[in-house]
């Protein structure tokens, strides 16, 4: 049964403003989804920003000629499975690894061969690479050539601090998210409250 306030159905004014809950609901979803996505993309985009550089330097130095040797006194030895430190392995094209200045607990891990390929095709290949269950690298591929010899180098970075504040986002994004459907329920239950009450 319908209940009138004024000149205005009750029942009306309820899907009303049900509806209109819901789009502002959904305004609020898009809009936070947006923010999450865009400061996402950008940690992910800055974890590769050493690994370009030093990719690419290394990439060109080989295929001018230079000592693969040299890398090992511009990059410290690093254990990749737990340091955030930077690194670069060497591999032939074969997928053999030349020199390493990293490792993941002592071994020296090869990409899959589909990575390998996809630099071949394309000149580079930027992917998050999983050595390991709980092993993340954001990792660059370029390769190099020089007098019949050919082959790849990766730099690479563990993804650890980078997921830690993905994370972080998550839990405010979610956060805000709750805190706007409780504050948009309050307003139109205190609305839809108060126009029944007069």
């Amino acid at each position: 049964m319908a209940i009138y306030v004024g000149n205005t159905c009750y029942t009306k004014y309820m899907v009303k403003n049900i509806l209109l809950f819901f789009v502002a609901l959904g305004v609020v979803t898009v809009i936070l989804g947006t923010v999450y996505g865009t400061v996402q993309q950008n940690y992910r985009q800055t974890a590769y920003d050493p690994e370009i550089q030093m990719a690419e330097d290394t990439g060109n130095m080989l295929s001018q000629g230079g000592d693969a040797g040299e890398i090992s006194s511009t990059y410290p030895q690093v254990n990749f499975a737990v340091s955030l430190s930077p690194f670069v392995i060497i591999y032939d094209q074969e997928g053999k690894v030349v020199l390493a200045t990293g490792n993941m607990d002592g071994s020296v891990p090869t990409p899959p061969i589909g990575v390998l390929q996809t630099v071949m095709a394309y000149g580079e290949d930027r992917l998050t690479w999983q050595p390991r269950k709980d092993v993340r690298i954001a990792t660059i591929v370029v390769p190099y050539s020089y007098n019949g010899q050919s082959g790849f180098v990766l730099a690479g970075r563990n993804l650890r601090e980078i997921e830690v504040r993905e994370d972080n986002l998550s839990f405010m994004i979610f956060a805000g998210w709750c805190a706007s459907v409780l504050g948009l329920l309050f307003y139109f239950l205190l609305k839809i409250f108060f126009t029944h009450e007069r």
